[in-house]
Parts: structure tokens; sequence; C-alpha cells
């Protein structure tokens, strides 16, 4: 998981639960983060949904110019 999103995850959230079990070893560039959180292959984050307070974030973050990429972890 791409370390970034823990800047747009509540701390007992799930996600940054899963994520804690994990020590990352790489993060490279990836855009499947689109279907996997936007639910679209769209390019365009203008047309992404806010549904979920993630997808709101993360859709400003993209919109003000920043990139999300993809992260490989082992398991601490």
């Amino acid at each position: 998981m791409e370390p970034k999103l823990l800047l747009f995850l509540k701390p007992d959230s799930n996600l940054a639960r899963f994520r804690s079990l994990f020590d990352i070893v790489e993060t490279f560039d990836d855009d499947s983060y689109r279907l996997w959180i936007f639910k679209t292959l769209d390019s365009d984050p203008r047309h992404y949904p806010e549904q979920t307070s993630l997808q709101k974030a993360l859709k400003q973050y993209l919109l003000e110019g920043h990139n999300i990429g993809a992260g490989v972890g082992k398991l601490n």
C-alpha cells in the first residue's frame, strides 16, 4: 500500500490497521488506485466520485497536483 494513503486514513480505520502489519520496502508509480479507490479507469481526477472521506481527501490531493503510487511490503 502506498505510504501516502496514511495521510488520508483515520488511525483506527481497517486500512490503517492492515497497513501497520507491513514494513514498506519499495514504492513505485502506479495508477491502480483509480480502480481500487474510485472504481474508474478515468485518468482525470475531476471526474472521480466523492462518496467516502478517502475519496474526497485523495481527490483533492490529486487535484492539487500531487501523485500517488503503490507500495510493496513485507509482514513485520
